[in-house]
């Protein structure tokens, strides 16, 4: 099998970018509204059904490679990504919504670890048992922190 791409690095590299690819398509999808914090929530939501929908592909995305591992194109290709997510940020950054400090790819950062780490713990079964529907968790907590960013444009 490794010898089709080329050995074990090509293999590697080829699925990560196909994982990626396939969650930059969906991320594509969702399109864009004119309300950057409903996208945002859309795209975190996006995050989460795509990692419940492929496990083993989230990580692979998300695991324990580095782009030296995937190499520099199939890094790109992933790090693209983020774009839609920074994009929304800027957007409600521009419209007042989102504070303009911190910059926006750090308010970006930001919404993405909580994302990240939500999806991780529940992939991990780390959920607490009295936590209650992973799903309702997520949505609020995603809500709660644009929420929490809006209301920091707010006090400014």
């Amino acid at each position: 099998m490794y010898s089709l791409f080329g050995g074990k690095p090509g293999l590697v590299s080829a699925l990560y970018a196909q994982v990626f690819a396939r969650f930059a398509q969906r991320l594509a999808a969702l399109g864009r509204s004119d309300d950057p914090v409903a996208d945002l929530v859309r795209l975190g939501h996006a995050y989460r059904e795509n990692a419940l929908a492929d496990p083993h592909g989230y990580r692979v995305m998300f695991g324990e490679l580095s782009p030296d591992d995937v190499g520099r194109r199939a890094a790109r290709a992933g790090a693209r990504t983020f774009e839609p997510l920074l994009d929304a940020v800027r957007r409600a950054v521009r419209a007042g919504t989102f504070p303009k400090h911190p910059a926006a790819e750090s308010i970006a950062t930001a919404l993405w670890a909580n994302v990240h780490g939500l999806v991780s713990i529940e992939l991990g079964a780390f959920m607490p048992p009295r936590a209650g529907d992973p799903a309702a968790v997520f949505d609020a907590a995603i809500r709660a922190n644009v929420a929490g960013w809006a209301a920091s444009a707010r006090r400014r």
